[in-house]
């Protein structure tokens, strides 16, 4: 557990440095060997066509970076989705909290699995706790020929320092929920030496539950980042021409998972920079 947290945040650093290095420095060359690439050009100046571009990338959300270069060349660099690579250790992250959670409950929790309650009897209380629980009442619920019980359900009292403070009619799935989690379930009924009518109750205290919800949720939106949403690049070099109102301009993209329309993605940039 340690280890794994330890190694998530030198993860955590990593993609922190990784996402603040601007990664402008390359050369055209570079974009050629991009399996997403494409070149074309634009009867349009360098600088104008340089301003457009940059602007289409900030309307599209995209972490922007506009660079000179000494050989006349101009690169825009835009990327979008950079705290998706979060994601897998976030999902990491969850799975240590859930782990916390279980553990908070271990230590701290309450259960006490099946023990017999007598029905109109005075309130028992639960050991290491100031709580008692009372079975007022047992009722049943018979089919129309009165042959058999369909259902049945139990009426009953909490105690808090020998007061009451919660009643309830509880029945099987549907427990009595009082505050700390501590909820109280009904689990069966029997007979004692057949005339003394007991319910079999439950008790749960989990403290750690809310821990593992949040932890869940933490997971889900983990999975769904790292599955749906992914890191894009994008590189656009603005090359000079031998006519001044003309450019060339090569565009090449990457992406951190499988991304089908990246190839789409350059072509609408492309048609774009043409409008």
């Amino acid at each position: 557990m340690i280890n794994t947290l330890i190694c998530s945040i030198e993860k955590i650093i990593n993609i922190n440095r990784f996402l603040k290095k601007s990664s402008i420095e390359i050369n055209p060359d570079f974009i050629d060997n991009l399996k997403n690439n494409v070149s074309f050009t634009v009867e349009k100046d360098k600088d104008s066509v340089s301003k457009k571009i940059f602007t289409m990338f900030e309307s599209g959300k995209y972490r922007t970076i506009l660079k000179p270069l000494e050989d006349g060349n101009i690169i825009i660099y835009g990327d979008k989705g950079g705290w998706s690579k979060y994601a897998p250790h976030l999902t990491h992250l969850a799975f240590l909290i859930v782990l916390a959670g279980h553990l908070i409950t271990s230590w701290t929790g309450l259960k006490i699995n099946g023990f017999p309650v007598f029905a109109g009897q005075n309130a028992i209380f639960i050991p290491g706790t100031n709580m008692g629980i009372r079975i007022n009442n047992v009722n049943f619920e018979y089919s129309p020929d009165k042959s058999r019980i369909k259902n049945y359900s139990a009426d009953i009292s909490i105690f808090e320092n020998e007061k009451e403070i919660r009643n309830k009619e509880v029945k099987v799935n549907h427990p009595l929920s009082y505050r700390d989690n501590l909820t109280f379930y009904v689990l069966g009924y029997g007979y004692y030496q057949y005339r003394d009518l007991y319910v079999i109750v439950s008790i749960n205290q989990d403290h750690g539950a809310s821990t593992v919800l949040i932890a869940s949720l933490l997971m889900l939106i983990g999975l769904y980042c790292t599955l749906f949403i992914t890191y894009r690049r994008f590189w656009i070099v603005v090359l000079p021409s031998d006519i001044p109102e003309r450019s060339q301009i090569k565009i090449g993209g990457t992406s951190d998972n499988i991304n089908f329309d990246l190839e789409k993605k350059i072509k609408k940039f492309k048609d774009k920079i043409n409008e």
